[in-house]
């Protein structure tokens, strides 16, 4: 039942989140614009992490509880802290070095 309604209210969340993109304006444009930033660098670290958990788990002899809401929701948002990270320290910063070498900074 408590996976049910962690799925309901993530489905809910979503659909708010959704609704609201076309009016979005001020913080929430913000949050959501740092949202959509974090995509590429979330297909880049969702594996490694998942690789890490598996890893640490096999090490101590224990079972990955995958059908867990609450691992899924923990796992989401680890994954969308080391996004933000690789984000902010990495892929930043590497387009404004790879934009400002081809000169197209600024448009």
């Amino acid at each position: 039942y408590g996976g049910r309604l962690v799925l309901y209210i993530c489905a809910a969340a979503l659909l708010v989140v959704l609704a609201a993109l076309p009016q979005a304006s001020g913080r929430s444009a913000v949050a959501l614009t740092r949202l959509g930033d974090m995509t590429y660098s979330s297909y880049l670290t969702h594996f490694p992490i998942q690789l890490a958990l598996v890893t640490v788990a096999a090490y101590m002899h224990s079972d990955v509880p995958w059908r867990s809401p609450w691992l899924l929701v923990a796992y989401v948002a680890l994954v969308m802290a080391v996004s933000r990270v690789t984000y902010d320290h990495f892929e930043l910063p590497w387009q404004r070095r790879l934009r400002r070498a081809a000169g197209t900074m600024g448009r």
